[in-house]
């Protein structure tokens, strides 16, 4: 008992000192990069508006800008052309529903209150990373004390995330899509999963089925996820099959709810049924096709992908997005090879966990190269090496953590990967480092790191 105030203190006493000075370092960490950024591409923080390509208004032409991609052609088409969710490719290709309405919602607010692809609309959007990579932060170091009821292991946590490239690059780069929405939502929704488990109340549950409804329009995936750590906790807790059964319809029903309104919009507008976002089929194309070794890089977009390839374009623009999906899942059936599919979904496993593929924007092997290919591959390393040392501190709640990660990656591993596809993981991983590096600390200072549970 005495034990336990005493972590309860230094939690408190961390809470109120350390963790503040981590979150400081990091944002500035970040904001000096996001000054690199400006310097490296001024192009895209120039000072006046960005006037608008010609091109983006082209029959015949794709155009996207390195401002958001797709996502900033959908916001454009609905903030300054007045289309509604249409156009992902420049042009006037019609409704779309090529990707999640999350992202694009917010790329909205920002050209509704600084103008299309303007300086202040991107700064805006960085401002709001900033503030997620915080509270993402804060959550890193919750979940620290909340699996394994350890300060030191929470602090660490907090600050392996500080430092994570996955969250650090984004400010770096000046290609920029989902900034980090992707990562806030996926650790969130977990937060709330493993509070709602310490404690199955119905408020917990609703505010978990609220927030998971919410996230699942920023990312799809996530219901792969979510359903995984659901079964996860439903079999640890076989005393209750009834009332688990119970609170996991109840969590489907709420979600429902949420994500319904869009899921009718976009059927209302695009004519085709679908799970939030369209492009599913097309990808799974993409990430097999005899081409492709199940990554989709600068050669596959320049072959395959209507945002670069002006034949695509045109047969996009021709056919409706619902008929070309719908033609690429006819090519993917055509050209199924089991045995190249099952090549192909190994190496994904290796690209979305290990191995950092390169990128043409930095050639050679500099510094910042090298931190890349080490850095991504830190969250696949922790989660091998914790569950081979880790046997300790291994708990129910290292176990839904394992399958709520393999869940998120299940449909990648399947469909195709790309290199931000896997930078959700690492707030996780982040949790699992920390509780390796204090282990270290406190082995070597004859302590006991990890409690029973």
């Amino acid at each position: 008992m005495r034990a336990r105030n005493a972590d309860v203190q230094i939690a408190m006493r961390h809470t109120r000192t350390i963790l503040p000075c981590i979150i400081a370092i990091a944002l500035l960490l970040r904001i000096g990069l996001l000054y690199m950024n400006v310097q490296r591409h001024p192009a895209l923080f120039q000072t006046a508006a960005c006037p608008l390509k010609p091109g983006m208004a082209a029959p015949e032409l794709p155009w996207v800008s390195d401002f958001g991609f797709e996502i900033g052609n959908i916001a454009h088409a609905i903030v300054c052309a007045q289309q509604g969710f249409a156009s992902p490719f420049g042009g006037s290709t019609g409704p779309t529903a090529w990707v999640a309405p999350g992202s694009v919602m917010v790329y909205c607010l920002a050209f509704k209150l600084f103008g299309c692809f303007s300086p202040g609309a991107l700064f805006f959007l960085f401002g709001i990373s900033l503030v997620l990579s915080a509270a993402i932060i804060v959550m890193v170091y919750r979940l620290g004390l909340l699996m394994f009821s350890s300060a030191g292991a929470a602090i660490a946590g907090a600050a392996a995330f500080a430092l994570s490239l996955q969250d650090v690059e984004l400010y770096f780069q000046g290609y920029q899509q989902d900034f980090n929405l992707h990562s806030f939502f996926f650790v969130l929704v977990f937060y709330l999963c493993m509070r709602y488990f310490a404690r199955t109340t119905f408020v917990r549950l609703l505010a978990v089925s609220l927030c998971a409804g919410v996230a699942l329009l920023f990312v799809p995936v996530l219901a792969f996820a979510i359903a995984a750590v659901l079964a996860a906790h439903t079999a640890c807790h076989r005393a209750h099959p009834a009332r688990a059964a119970a609170h996991v319809c109840a969590a489907v029903i709420v979600m429902g709810c949420v994500i319904g309104p869009y899921v009718l919009y976009q059927k209302n507008r695009t004519g085709t049924l679908s799970f939030i976002k369209s492009n599913g089929a097309f990808e799974l194309y993409n990430g097999n096709s005899p081409e492709s070794d199940g990554y989709l890089d600068d050669a596959v977009f320049a072959r395959q992908h209507p945002a670069v390839n002006g034949q695509e374009f045109l047969l996009y623009s021709r056919l409706g997005e619902g008929a070309y999906i719908l033609s690429k899942r006819e090519l993917f059936k055509r050209d199924f090879d089991p045995g190249r599919f099952a090549r192909t979904t190994a190496r994904r496993l290796m690209y979305f966990f290990f191995v950092f593929r390169y990128h043409a924007e930095l050639p050679g092997i500099s510094f910042w190269m090298a931190l890349r290919y080490i850095g991504y591959a830190v969250p696949g390393v922790t989660l091998v090496v914790f569950a081979l040392i880790g046997r300790r501190c291994f708990n129910r709640q290292c176990g839904c953590m394992y399958a709520y990660i393999l869940g998120y990656a299940f449909p990648y591993l399947l469909v195709a990967v790309m290199y931000r596809y896997s930078f959700p993981v690492a707030t996780l991983t982040s949790v699992l480092l920390g509780a390796l590096i204090h282990a270290a600390l406190a082995r070597g200072r004859g302590m006991v790191m990890c409690r029973g549970r």
